[in-house]
């Protein structure tokens, strides 16, 4: 019987067409998964039905099956309508074969001479090389004695073996020396550096951090830190910032610092070229701040004594007079309230207010100074 071809997980489809009797194309609905024709392979059309029939196919070209031998394996040509069951199979002649080489062992059946295992075999009576246990040749053929073991002599057991007592070379665990004769102790003392661990520079990715230890600098974003710390962008601190060598530096300047609501630190500038539609401060905007309340009071922050007492104004009050006046921040709402007062900036408005009053001093002595020259003398 000549060779066949026999796939596994082959799914069953149908005919895409009628076909008789003597039709040699076959063509299913998808034959995808069946062999691809180069060896031959067996269909069944219409399994366990009245005409069931059995093809030999010697070709595939996509869902097209050319028949070289139709009823086969005892069936008979039959005709077949359009979705009838097509599936892969293999044929009893097959199967009868196999089962005769499995069973018989000797012999040329069909023609075809059976192979000699040449490698390892159940029932091999011989290695094919010899090897060596314990200095003794051993092929398979017989058995083998070994000295020390079953019978007189000795075994060589130089080198490392689970029963040994001690090491070749002793080692150092911690600084303390081990054979393996006894337990050895380490403590804390002996775990100590014996010189203070230094580092002569780090370069984490780059330029993220760089320790600089021959100057004693870190640089965050820099590989060139000019101070002990560098930060070269945007530093956030979730708690306070705490510098005594800052409050210690004096000067006799003004402020020109101010934190936002966000905790961003902003450089204070006065400057026109930080200025655009520079005009005169309008009068009734310079007097808006005689509406505000003064007020006395004590205060609530942690950082100021119970005892002391202040004076001030409330930023609610003003930013209903000046919004310009007040600081806000977030209420969490989506929205502003105000937070704090910008005393600072009442300075501009009473400069008017002190000088439109200065310019009616001027203008009343002026005529307090005309009536008194024209009284008599």
């Amino acid at each position: 019987m000549a060779e066949i071809d026999i796939n596994g997980g082959v799914a069953a489809t149908t005919l895409a067409g009628d076909i008789t009797s003597g039709s040699t194309t076959i063509n299913v609905a998808d034959g995808s998964s069946y062999p691809p024709g180069t060896t031959n392979f067996y269909i069944v059309i219409d399994r366990g039905l009245s005409g069931e029939e059995i093809i030999e196919i010697s070709a595939r070209s996509g869902n097209a099956f050319t028949a070289v031998t139709r009823g086969a394996d005892g069936t008979s040509p039959t005709s077949h309508s359009s979705g009838a069951t097509v599936e892969h199979c293999v044929p009893a002649l097959t199967l009868q074969e196999a089962n005769t080489h499995a069973n018989q062992t000797t012999g040329t059946p069909h023609g075809s001479a059976y192979v000699t295992p040449s490698g390892n075999v159940a029932t091999a009576t011989a290695l094919e090389t010899a090897r060596t246990i314990g200095g003794v040749s051993f092929d398979g053929t017989a058995d083998v004695d070994l000295p020390g073991v079953n019978t007189a002599g000795t075994q060589d057991t130089s080198g490392n073996a689970a029963t040994a007592t001690a090491l070749e070379t002793a080692r150092t665990i911690g600084g303390v020396s081990f054979d393996g004769t006894a337990d050895i102790s380490v403590t804390a003392t002996d775990l100590e550096p014996s010189a203070s661990p230094s580092i002569a520079g780090l370069t984490v990715d780059t330029n993220t951090l760089h320790v600089d230890a021959g100057n004693n600098r870190v640089g965050i974003g820099t590989t060139s830190p000019t101070q002990p710390l560098d930060v070269n962008g945007t530093a956030r601190f979730t708690g306070n910032v705490n510098s005594p060598g800052t409050y210690a530096t004096t000067t006799a300047t003004a402020a020109n610092m101010t934190i936002l609501s966000n905790g961003f630190f902003y450089r204070s500038t006065s400057s026109s070229k930080y200025k655009t539609q520079i005009e005169d401060l309008n009068a009734d905007l310079a007097d808006v701040v005689l509406n505000v309340r003064p007020i006395w009071y004590r205060s609530l922050s942690e950082a100021d004594p119970d005892e002391w007492s202040y004076y001030g104004l409330l930023a609610e009050e003003v930013a209903e007079v000046e919004p310009r006046l007040v600081h806000f921040a977030e209420n969490g709402d989506g929205g502003n309230e105000p937070e704090g007062v910008q005393y600072e900036r009442f300075v501009v408005p009473l400069i008017s207010l002190v000088q439109r009053q200065q310019a009616q001093i001027n203008a009343l002595s002026e005529r307090l100074g005309a009536l008194e020259s024209k009284e008599p003398s």
